[in-house]
């Protein structure tokens, strides 16, 4: 027999209001886990790497935060955000669509320059099963204030947060003074202390040589064909 509760001289299923329940008592549980804090003081203070730009997706929102919002640029997974998360990715001069999968799959069209810092941010809204969301492009200064409210999510490419790791590990990408904690790197590597500015290793970052199968970094139940860091082939282009 079905349960019904009246609120306000509405019916309401109890199986409805028992989910709805369920779901704010799973609303402080995060959707992702963080990566090392080391690595995390390394990753926000990055410069780009010669030739390339910098991208932050930035989720700093207490809203619907045990859910995940997968981040796609021009088809090819490049992380994953929980609320009070951020992500990183290398991306060569070019055009970009920038796709946030929640209920919805919010888009952003962004042409890089090389040597540029880009922060968007993911805002969560109201929807019907799950939360929505929308991306937004903020000045530098917005986002990097909003992203000391975040930690660096730990469902990226292990490839990206193995690079920003060497950069750390040899003392260079960091924007600002100060000092980055030890932390272990994602394979279990040792951590990197991070002082000074300097000018990134030559090596080229993840996904920065084109779209080839061995560079493609997207989740098992989503495979895509495009290189975030390959600039868009003409059928692309925007």
């Amino acid at each position: 027999m079905k349960a019904w509760v009246t609120l306000r001289g509405v019916k309401i299923s109890g199986l409805v209001m028992g989910m709805a329940c369920a779901g704010v008592l799973c609303s402080a549980c995060p959707a992702t886990v963080a990566a090392p804090s080391g690595l995390d003081v390394i990753a926000r203070n990055l410069s780009p790497p010669p030739g390339h730009a910098l991208l932050y997706v930035i989720r700093p929102e207490f809203m619907g935060q045990a859910v995940r919002f997968d981040v796609l640029v021009n088809g090819t997974w490049i992380g994953a955000t929980g609320g009070f998360r951020y992500l990183f990715t290398y991306l060569r001069p070019g055009h970009y669509l920038i796709q946030s999968r929640a209920e919805n799959v919010a888009e952003l069209r962004l042409t890089v320059r090389a040597g540029q810092i880009y922060f968007v941010e993911q805002r969560p809204r109201m929807g019907i099963f799950m939360p929505g969301n929308d991306l937004v492009l903020m000045p530098e200064a917005v986002g990097r204030r909003k992203m000391r409210l975040c930690s660096l999510s730990g469902a990226m490419p292990r490839e990206v947060l193995a690079y920003a790791q060497r950069l750390g590990h040899a003392g260079t990408g960091h924007a600002g003074a100060g000092h980055a904690s030890p932390g272990a790197a994602p394979n279990g590597g040792p951590g990197a202390g991070v002082e000074g500015r300097g000018a990134p290793p030559q090596d080229a970052p993840p996904g920065a040589k084109g779209g080839g199968a061995k560079d493609r970094q997207a989740p098992p139940e989503d495979p895509r064909q495009a290189s975030p860091g390959a600039p868009p082939p003409p059928s692309e282009s925007f």
